[in-house]
């Protein structure tokens, strides 16, 4: 098992040498997504801002879901294949399997940690509090979110494992 550089689907590291991604990093990443999420569909929305009546609005309409729905798609993409979105890549962060740190794959990834938790949060009143559960979740001793869980998966930081890793070759 080599210590990786670009293949996803080879095990991150040695699991003593990968750390868990900060909980602070991990807020950011998302943040970044939800602005990159909104400057998707931004042209879309300005386009609209033209007026109900004019012919723009249509076109905003549908420049707003292409817009939405490439992004997500780009994202999926990501997360599939890397273990990672726009905004974990920017961050060095990396979602992978919780027991040999290899990627998780798009089930796993997309179905378990998004899409269920999508789900059980649309229910009414008890979906706020699970929410509110995943999201405090991460401060525990294994900095791990209830989707982690639900997807045995784990967020580490590459950028203190590569800053740690080269460390020594000077």
């Amino acid at each position: 098992m080599a210590p990786y550089a670009n293949d996803p689907y080879e095990p991150l590291l040695p699991a003593e040498t990968a750390p868990l991604a900060d909980p602070l990093k991990r807020l950011g990443a998302r943040l970044l997504d939800s602005l990159l999420g909104v400057l998707a569909v931004m042209p879309g929305l300005l386009l609209m801002l033209s007026g109900e009546d004019s012919p723009l609005f249509a076109v905003g309409i549908l420049a707003m879901i292409a817009g939405f729905f490439g992004f997500i798609a780009y994202q999926l993409v990501l997360l599939a294949r890397e273990g990672q979105t726009v905004g974990k890549r920017a961050l060095g962060l990396r979602i992978v399997d919780y027991d040999d740190e290899s990627n998780p794959g798009f089930a796993r990834v997309f179905l378990a940690r998004e899409l269920l938790v999508a789900v059980i949060a649309s229910v009414p009143f008890l979906g706020a509090l699970f929410v509110l559960a995943d999201v405090l979740a991460i401060f525990g001793e294994e900095r791990r979110c209830l989707h982690d869980h639900f997807a045995r998966t784990k967020v580490v930081d590459e950028t203190s494992v590569a800053v740690t890793a080269g460390a020594g070759l000077l």
